[in-house]
């Protein structure tokens, strides 16, 4: 049990010190034209909504 404090004891500031990683360089350009999302839904009659205006099963 004392092997284990002391293993321990020996072994945590090491866990603290972290690890250096080289994560790759960001080449993408960040998304400013935000569209509203179009929202389909399924009542429990079987009725389509799309954007809150009922559409037939036809159309979709």
């Amino acid at each position: 049990m004392l092997v284990l404090l002391i293993v321990f004891m020996v072994a945590a500031p090491l866990m603290t010190s972290g690890i250096p990683v080289d994560l790759p360089k960001i080449q993408a350009k960040q998304l400013n034209d935000q569209k509203p999302a179009i929202v389909v839904g399924v009542d429990a009659n079987g009725g389509f909504f799309v954007a809150a205006i009922t559409a037939s099963s036809a159309i979709i």
